[in-house]
């Protein structure tokens, strides 16, 4: 839970539109125009995360993850 909400804050700290961190984060819209169309390409959801410093983070918790193994 607490990975959602730092992940939403780096989102938002990046200027990503509220849109399409809702698609990222796995929230619906709630509205009907919402559900229209099949969501954003990952290319732009990617380009956002990237933006969000993901790579890092990703990289960073595998090269902890590999001290235990």
């Amino acid at each position: 839970h607490s990975l959602r909400h730092r992940m939403k804050d780096k989102l938002r700290n990046t200027g990503c539109p509220e849109a399409i961190s809702l698609a990222i984060l796995g929230h619906s819209t709630n509205t009907v125009a919402g559900n229209y169309g099949s969501g954003y390409a990952l290319e732009a959801m990617r380009e956002h995360m990237e933006k969000a410093g993901v790579n890092k983070m990703a990289r960073k918790t595998l090269d902890e993850f590999k001290k235990f193994i």
